[in-house]
This record gives structure tokens, sequence and C-alpha cells, in this order.
């Protein structure tokens, strides 16, 4: 009878463990989804900048996103040759996209002097 109540309470102190690592995984996992948000630098802000011309910037925008570029940093590691190899991105819209990046790289302020 003692070893079944000693079992039981072994059990029970597994359980209290798994349920405290279950906590901490969590927290942890919790902890780097913030992170991950915290440093990345989505497209949809450029999406509005890109060029007056809307199909160029809807052309640019449906490239990138079927090549599952999402941040800026990935977009900044693909070569010229790269982005011409994706499906309908030509020559101009490389030069839009390229042309932005320098912009948002060198970002010119405007300063008043008196």
């Amino acid at each position: 009878m003692w070893t079944i109540l000693e079992r039981l309470a072994r059990l029970e102190e597994r359980v209290d463990r798994l349920e405290a690592d279950l906590a901490n995984l969590t927290a942890s996992r919790d902890q780097a989804q913030q992170d991950q948000r915290r440093y990345e630098s989505p497209l949809e802000t450029l999406a509005i900048t890109w060029s007056p011309d809307a199909m160029q910037n809807t052309r640019i925008r449906n490239c990138l996103y079927y090549a599952d570029i999402k941040r800026l940093d990935d977009l900044r590691r693909y070569s010229d040759r790269d982005l011409l190899r994706l499906k309908n991105f030509g020559q101009g819209c490389l030069r839009a996209v390229r042309a932005k990046l320098a912009e948002l790289d060198n970002p010119t302020h405007a300063t008043v002097s008196g």
C-alpha cells in the first residue's frame, strides 16, 4: 500500500517539474518572438514610397513576395544578377529598388541656415 502512495507522490513531483519546464519554455519562446519582431524591418514601410508608378510598385512588391524576401536585410543580400533572375523583375525594378535602398542608407536632411 505504501508503494502505491510513494509512486503517486513521485508522479506528482514529475508533473510539477514538467509544468515548470513548460512554463519556462513558453516564456523563452515569447521572449524570442518579441526579439525577432524588434529587429525586423518589414517591407511594408517601403511599399508606399517605392515609385510614383503604381504598376512598378505592385510589380516590385509581388516579385519580392514570391521570392520570400521579407526584410530589408534579405533584400540587401541579393546581388543585381540574383534580383534580375526573379520572374517579372527587370531593369526598371532593379533601378527603383537600388535607388530606394541608396536613399534609405544615405538620408539627406535639409538644414536651415540663419
